[in-house]
């Protein structure tokens, strides 16, 4: 055998190669494609939570607000029970003296 007969060999071996190495690129294109569709779809599943966190945060924080706001309407409303306690105790007061006289 010569070696042009070798050289035939091979490339005969490598044509036949061909289609093999054509499905097996194509397989890889089609996995890269299912990779970038999966990669997607996180990247989509990551920015909702990242807004649901954002969104539960800025709640939160007008909760905790809203509760602040609720706590000092409370303390004025008891100061101001007290208040009018101690004017009717000094109403009551000035009406038993008054009738008194």
């Amino acid at each position: 055998m010569t070696y042009t007969d070798n050289v035939n060999i091979s490339f005969g071996h490598i044509e036949a190669s061909i289609p093999h190495v054509s499905d097996k690129a194509a397989e890889v294109t089609a996995s890269i494609g299912q990779i970038e569709t999966i990669s997607r779809q996180m990247v989509q599943a990551t920015d909702s939570t990242k807004e649901t966190a954002e969104k539960a945060v800025y709640l939160s924080q007008e909760t905790s607000s809203l509760t602040q706001e609720q706590t000092a309407t409370a303390k004025e409303i008891s100061s101001s029970t007290l208040s009018l306690s101690q004017l009717a105790g000094e109403l009551q007061h000035t009406l038993t003296a008054f009738k008194m006289k």
